[in-house]
């Protein structure tokens, strides 16, 4: 299984459990869900190459975001993110999408200059 679809099911927490067993996934949408915050179970996942986590409840992203080496596309758009984990200097980072609601000048100015393709409207 290359690509899990688990958008607008209300999943309001997700266990590190589920996560683990999604080790072979590419592509993850958890859109439009009642998510207020991620487990540290995204770093068990090593081919994670997309995620989709736009329309949720999010105010922070776990630091072991950056862990996932594969991680090109992370849409964060319609949540309210203050932050985002920084990753380490090897790892391009993923684009982020903060463009929409959710996104603060503040944070807006913080991805813009280090990451490729983010752009933000606000």
């Amino acid at each position: 299984m290359h690509a899990q679809e688990l958008a607008g099911n209300q999943i309001a927490e997700l266990g590190e459990r589920v996560l683990a067993g999604l080790t072979a996934v590419r592509d993850l949408d958890l859109s439009g869900n009642a998510l207020a915050r991620l487990g540290d179970g995204l770093a068990a996942m090593p081919a994670l190459a997309a995620l989709a986590l736009e329309r949720n409840r999010l105010d922070a992203l776990p630091a072991s975001l950056g862990a996932c080496a594969a991680l090109a596309r992370l849409d964060v758009s319609h949540n309210q993110l203050r932050a985002l984990p920084v990753r380490g200097a090897r790892s391009p980072p993923p684009r982020a999408r903060p463009e929409r609601a959710g996104c603060t000048r503040a944070l807006a100015r913080s991805l813009v200059p280090g990451v490729p393709g983010c752009s933000c409207s606000c």
